[in-house]
């Protein structure tokens, strides 16, 4: 990797922060008389570096979805990548993308959603400049005729906890989990997850993995405003949230049939032990969440001491008692 990209790669997780060259030298391993040259280089790249008494600041007018910064963290140049100021859903552009032949691990990406999709038709808002919006698709490795469905059902958590790992080291938050669709700050959501099957013919099926991350949204509308939350961390390019999260996707989903994806979401989940209410059918049922299966599906005891698997349909926690 040349100097200016190691520097580049450095400043995308300390934003907003004055920088000693001398510190920034002895980080990157590059030579303190070379810092200077390599700053230069980077502004005529088009990148915002001020100089003060401190030292050098990589601004938050950085902060923009760039496959140049994406791609510091997964060099690979044949995953492809696309970037969007604006689409309607990253999950319908690359379910397109999988009917025109796009490989495993190709990701889209947008800086906003006009159309952003949720669980069950539900929206999920998606504006400029502060979230991370992506979609990578998930080709299970092998041939698609000897693809169980419990290796398809694993992506999803495959995912979820490659999203926890991404924020947790870039933002130092450690989240929860509300069943395998959503992560949690305290009794807030902060990040949403949508997993939709393509099936190309009988015997193969793609997945697109969507996920949402409130990562520097500090305004939401006033029927969100008590029900989500946002990282809140402006530190850190989302170009390099998007990056360590797509390295951890790919890591994540290349062995389907590693144990530790059940048991990792088990260590993290905030439901299990509590009491929780569940619909199904239209009616209402509670009961303690026991465990989480190996399809990743939600195993509850009942009342009268009989356990329930459930699917679908959404759940309920008494967040106060997590």
């Amino acid at each position: 990797m040349k100097q200016t990209d190691i520097l580049l790669k450095y400043f995308t997780v300390n934003m907003n922060r004055s920088l000693p060259a001398d510190l920034i030298a002895d980080e990157c391993g590059i030579d303190r008389e070379r810092i200077p040259v390599c700053m230069e280089e980077l502004r005529e790249r088009g990148y915002e570096i001020l100089k003060n008494k401190d030292g050098y600041c990589f601004t938050d007018a950085n902060d923009r979805i760039s496959e140049e910064l994406i791609r510091l963290f997964v060099p690979d140049p044949g995953l492809p990548v696309y970037t969007f100021e604006t689409i309607g859903s990253t999950n319908d552009y690359a379910k397109e993308l999988v009917r025109k032949g796009a490989p495993n691990g190709t990701i889209v990406i947008a800086d906003s959603q006009t159309a952003g999709k949720g669980r069950k038709g539900k929206s999920f808002y998606s504006p400029a400049k502060t979230g991370l919006y992506l979609s990578m698709i998930v080709r299970p490795a092998g041939n698609p005729i000897d693809v169980t469905p419990a290796q398809l059902f694993r992506i999803t958590p495959a995912s979820l906890i490659a999203a926890y790992e991404a924020c947790a080291l870039l933002s130092g938050i450690h989240c929860r989990f509300k069943r395998m669709n959503d992560m949690y700050i305290k009794d807030r959501k902060c990040a949403g997850f949508l997993s939709e099957t393509v099936s190309l013919n009988r015997y193969c099926d793609v997945v697109v993995e969507g996920i949402g991350i409130n990562w520097r949204t500090m305004g939401f509308p006033d029927e969100l405003k008590n029900i989500a939350c946002s990282f809140s961390c402006d530190t850190v390019c989302r170009a390099a949230l998007a990056g360590v999260l797509w390295k951890k996707l790919l890591e994540n989903t290349a062995d389907l049939t590693r144990p530790w994806v059940v048991e990792l979401n088990r260590e993290h989940s905030p439901v299990l032990g509590k009491e929780i209410f569940y619909f199904r059918n239209g009616v209402r049922y509670t009961g303690i969440a026991k465990t989480i299966n190996e399809h990743g599906d939600l195993v509850i005891e009942k009342p009268d001491g009989t356990a329930d698997v459930l699917q679908s349909g959404e759940i309920s926690v008494r967040f106060q008692e997590i």
